[in-house]
């Protein structure tokens, strides 16, 4: 049975209403599989909001798999840049680039049962995803495995060596691991 309730949420899930509602109140959503195309969504979201007020704090919520790091790095220029602070909140599953834009907020909650996922930056199969036809040569995907490196490093508080010490293969951290590790600060305990 089709109630009132779900056919409403059916007709405004992904509207633009729906968004206009969140982005009137500050929150942003980073869905899926992290591409140029929604990295220039959240931008343009942060840009605009920074723009209207410097001081109110941005959430980005993150569930996505897998994702460029050229398209993360977009992000995370721009919640570093802005002076607004940017909160971030991890939900279901942030993995690789998801990861690394979760580890960029000013302050980093996880749903009680997310899973994070950190690849080694000097292996990272999401590069070849950036690297598509050869076109980026080995010092290029050298210098982006030392930007992952680095920031996860300043991100958690930790050694570039650490970091490389922790995640030498793909890491998976739950909730209570990734504070431990100093990804993440804290777990939501209501919304």
């Amino acid at each position: 049975m089709n109630s009132p309730i779900n056919s409403i949420l059916e007709k405004i899930a992904g509207s633009q209403q729906f968004t206009q509602h969140f982005l009137e109140n500050r929150q942003l959503f980073l869905w899926g599989t992290i591409n140029d195309g929604n990295a220039r969504k959240i931008v343009d979201a942060l840009m605009f909001l920074h723009s209207k007020d410097q001081e109110a704090p941005i959430t980005i919520h993150i569930n996505s798999e897998i994702g460029s790091f050229t398209a993360a790095m977009v992000i995370i220029d721009t919640i570093k840049l802005i002076k607004t602070p940017v909160h971030t909140v991890a939900m279901g599953l942030a993995s690789s680039a998801g990861a690394l834009i979760f580890s960029a907020g000013d302050q980093r909650m996880l749903y009680p049962n997310t899973q994070l996922m950190v690849h080694p930056p000097e292996m990272n199969s999401a590069f070849k995803g950036s690297i598509a036809g050869g076109r980026k040569s080995p010092n290029h995907i050298k210098r982006l495995s030392n930007f992952v490196a680095e920031t996860y490093a300043q991100n958690c508080k930790q050694t570039v060596e650490n970091v490389m010490t922790h995640f030498n293969e793909n890491r998976w951290l739950n909730a209570t691991e990734a504070i431990e590790f100093g990804i993440a600060d804290g777990i939501v305990e209501a919304i």
